[in-house]
């Protein structure tokens, strides 16, 4: 049976997509009566927070499978996840991802049940003929597997939004965390409400692969 850490329910909630962000821009109301919708449709989607960091959890039971077992399915997948500049469909599909030449499986250790994850992709908001509005997305991706349990933990989240020129950093905490949302205005509020969703349904596909997979051998 599942266990969801408490935290991180609310992600697997159903997400409003960015057409709705635009929608919410586009209504006849105030500006301020629209940046107070946008920020409660966002903060009901929430990006849980561990001593004012952005962190994500999850956990979840698998009983029958070997602690050895989940670290080898889990090990392929993150080493084909996780592959220099691979690339699975094309955006906007759901399962999309591109990743950049930073991706890597960083730590490995069969005895400890323990796989470490550099995340590195683009994260694409908007996508139109000669304009395309994305950013590099920085994660770690922490795995550690014991018999018939896993628990993954999502950290150290950033974003390089000018990745041609100066690559200046954003921290989930500066761009897309309840706070941030909260005290945001005008441009930086709709360009920061985009993220925040693209990065929800990211790490939303990512468990369910991570989930998908463990259970693969159960299911056999």
């Amino acid at each position: 049976m599942n266990k969801l850490i408490i935290s991180f329910c609310a992600l697997l909630m159903p997400l409003c997509a960015n057409a709705q962000v635009e929608e919410l821009f586009n209504e006849p109301m105030s500006k301020v009566e629209r940046q107070k919708a946008l920020k409660e449709s966002l903060i009901s989607q929430n990006l849980p927070e561990e001593n004012g960091k952005v962190v994500l959890r999850y956990s979840t039971d698998i009983p029958g499978i070997s602690k050895n077992e989940l670290y080898s399915l889990l090990g392929y997948w993150c080493e084909k996840r996780f592959e220099r500049e691979a690339q699975r469909s094309e955006w906007p599909e759901n399962n999309f991802f591109k990743n950049i030449m930073y991706s890597a499986v960083k730590q490995a250790d069969r005895k400890e049940g323990k796989i470490k994850c550099q995340g590195a992709e683009e994260i694409i908001v908007t996508k139109k003929t000669f304009v395309m509005n994305w950013a590099e997305f920085f994660y770690t991706l922490d795995i550690t597997v014991t018999d018939g349990h896993i628990d993954v933990v999502i950290s150290n989240i950033y974003y390089v939004l000018d990745a041609e020129t100066d690559r200046a950093k954003l921290t989930a905490e500066e761009f897309v965390s309840n706070k941030a949302i909260v005290s945001g205005r005008g441009r930086f509020l709709k360009n920061a409400a985009k993220y925040r969703v693209e990065t929800i349904k990211l790490f939303k596909n990512l468990l369910k692969e991570i989930d998908y997979v463990a259970k693969s051998k159960a299911k056999k």
